[in-house]
């Protein structure tokens, strides 16, 4: 009995020892150190609020077109060019405002790009009651240009006025001496180019916080032209106002020719001969439609989106994953937040909600409420879907398809600006 009481302490001992061996026999697979991943939401913060106080600081010193004229100038001489493409919903008003303009000695040439709705009546009718107005018709595009840079040079051949102002067909004018304004300014800031930014008109809360999350996307650009930086240009559909002579000395549209972002570009062309722009919001001055609804945003950024990058596919996925990592975290800040206890997740949160006080100014100058600005980063989702849009359709479709004429994407990288 002894010996079978002495078997069973035993047995009961080993068993005791074995439950109670050590920890460090099981198996763990070592965490990643979370000081990591609190450096890189601290570096997506600071990002940012990086980006929030460049905005605050672009928007304090932008240049606003001024009400004032000087007395003693004589009223300059104004070519407009609008190369107009079945455009007969505009282009009556269009024509109209420009000719309601005063102070200004103007003539306007409507290039009718291969329109084939009634664009060339309505101008000619025009044209028959007011010498100011011609209308150049274009049955023929030439190889090698796109129909909107080929109308716009060709109409800039036959002037001799001191000015160039090339406009978009759906450009509307709050003011009647805006034009003349705007030589007044390029005057007085020895400039020879200026542009106008104006006033996007916008259908619906989305589509006007759009117009303003795009406004701030060129915000910095803008400022950066104004303070006379390297390699800053930019440009406007709606009004780009050159020197003739300058226009001349670059070669006017011809270096553009298979240019899509062709207003953007006639900036550049001015900075690299040593010519000075200026960029003035003229919110109050003129209108665009623009930025009329989503549908119509996404519709315009369908064909420029994709140039303005290059046509490169690696900028492209590299945009894509740095807007998912920064907008995606920003958003998901608060849940970070709470469920794993890195604070530094808010940071970035309000990081991204400071970018809509920076656009705040905007929204209220361009009509909007505060809050329409205060919002608008939410919706950066919807330009970078435009972005890939334009992208996948330029690249599943081999080109671009503009003014019912396609352009091969290769012709277009090939024909790019440089």
């Amino acid at each position: 009995m002894a010996t079978s009481g002495l078997r069973v302490r035993v047995h009961l001992t080993s068993r005791r020892h074995h439950d109670t061996a050590p920890p460090a026999t099981i198996a763990r697979t070592p965490a990643m150190p979370t000081f990591f991943i609190d450096i890189l939401l601290w570096i997506i913060a600071a990002i940012w609020w990086i980006g929030a106080l460049r905005n605050l600081l672009a928007v304090r010193r932008l240049q606003v077109l001024s009400d004032g004229l000087a007395d003693n100038l004589d009223p300059p001489q104004v070519a407009v060019i609008i190369a107009a493409r079945d455009e007969a919903e505009h282009i009556a008003d269009t024509v109209q405002a420009f000719l309601d303009q005063q102070g200004v000695h103007m003539h306007l040439c409507v290039v009718d790009d291969r329109s084939e709705d009634r664009t060339g009546a309505i101008v000619d009718e025009i044209a028959a009651s007011d010498e100011r107005v011609t209308r150049q018709r274009i049955d023929l595009l030439p190889e090698g240009w796109l129909g909107k840079c080929h109308a716009l040079h060709v109409g800039a051949q036959r002037t001799s006025a001191e000015w160039l102002l090339f406009a978009d067909a759906d450009t509307r004018f709050v003011k009647p001496d805006v034009v003349r304004r705007a030589v007044n300014a390029a005057q007085s800031k020895e400039a020879d180019h200026v542009c106008l930014f104006p006033r996007l008109l916008s259908k619906g809360v989305m589509a006007r916080a759009i117009s303003c999350v795009f406004f701030m996307g060129v915000a910095d650009k803008i400022d950066r032209i104004n303070r006379d930086r390297p390699r800053a240009y930019f440009g406007v559909g709606a009004f780009n106002l050159i020197r003739t002579t300058t226009y001349r000395a670059i070669g006017g549209h011809e270096p553009l020719k298979l240019e899509v972002l062709d207003d953007v570009h006639l900036g550049a062309m001015v900075r690299r001969h040593g010519g000075r722009s200026r960029f003035l919001v003229a919110f109050d001055d003129i209108t665009s439609t623009w930025g009329g609804s989503v549908h119509n945003i996404i519709h315009v950024l369908e064909k420029n989106s994709f140039a303005s990058i290059r046509y490169s596919v690696p900028l492209l996925a590299l945009a894509i994953l740095a807007f998912v990592i920064l907008w995606g975290t920003a958003i998901a800040g608060p849940i970070i937040a709470i469920t794993s206890g890195r604070w530094a997740a808010l940071a970035v949160t309000a990081g991204l909600l400071a970018n809509g006080l920076a656009v705040i100014p905007i929204a209220r100058r361009m009509g909007s409420p505060a809050w329409v600005g205060a919002i608008s980063p939410v919706f950066f989702p919807i330009l970078m879907y435009a972005g890939v849009r334009s992208a996948a359709l330029t690249l599943v479709r081999g080109g671009v398809r503009w003014r019912d004429t396609f352009y091969p994407l290769a012709e277009l990288r090939a024909g790019r600006f440089r």
